[in-house]
């Protein structure tokens, strides 16, 4: 900056840059040099990163001009179909017991008393899944923390932490129960009622509710 103002007598500084700011950024930018110099790495470190940048460099050039050479590829490429096993096939192997509800588009277990839609997006995996009615330990609750329940057209709401025992559905939450019908299963779980500790009371002491005797899933089958 200096060199400039002296070859060039017309040259004048802006207002707010003084010749102390002039001074200050030659001494800034030798002392910037110096610091670099101090700093620069020795070219047994450096030239193995160099080469492999452009080693990588040269690799990807080299692939975009082999993709550019080749033709055209279709755009949709058709896929393979999985052939199904025959829904009645399911139904003969299944675990559960299956019956028509007389609807024709239902079918449901038994024993478990649960009931699926044939056209239903579970209703493979339903077939093929164990039927809690079936434990060798049938005289224990059994936990369904991890499965799809579904009574008649409700499903058991996500919310509650259901057991199985003889063919009674509860939560050991909030207490409700069902057997042919899920009622407030269906709904959120909520706080324990007197009603629903009663009914655990009398679960734990191997009393059932009496609706548990009238089931009305076997009665279809007559």
């Amino acid at each position: 900056m200096q060199d400039k103002m002296s070859a060039d007598e017309d040259f004048q500084l802006p207002e707010h840059v003084t010749l102390n700011d002039v001074a200050g950024n030659s001494w800034a930018d030798e002392l910037a040099g110096t610091s670099a110099q101090s700093f620069e790495l020795p070219l047994n470190i450096t030239s193995p990163h160099i080469y492999h940048k452009n080693l990588v460099k040269r690799i990807q050039r080299r692939l975009m001009v082999i993709l550019c050479s080749l033709p055209n590829r279709p755009k949709h490429i058709p896929k393979a179909s999985i052939p199904k096993e025959p829904f009645e096939e399911l139904c003969t192997r299944s675990r559960h017991i299956i019956y028509n509800t007389g609807d024709g588009r239902r079918i449901g277990c038994a024993r478990c008393k649960q009931i699926r839609n044939i056209k239903g997006t579970g209703v493979r995996f339903w077939l093929e899944s164990a039927c809690v009615a079936r434990e060798p330990k049938e005289d224990i609750p059994i936990p369904l923390h991890n499965e799809y329940i579904q009574i008649g057209n409700l499903n058991i709401h996500f919310s509650h932490k259901p057991y199985v025992y003889k063919g009674v559905h509860y939560c050991i939450n909030c207490g409700c129960y069902a057997t042919n019908k899920l009622k407030k299963f269906a709904s959120k779980c909520a706080v324990r009622t007197l009603a629903g500790q009663r009914f655990l009371n009398n679960l734990n002491s191997g009393v059932l509710p009496a609706s548990a005797n009238n089931d009305l899933h076997l009665s279809c089958l007559e």
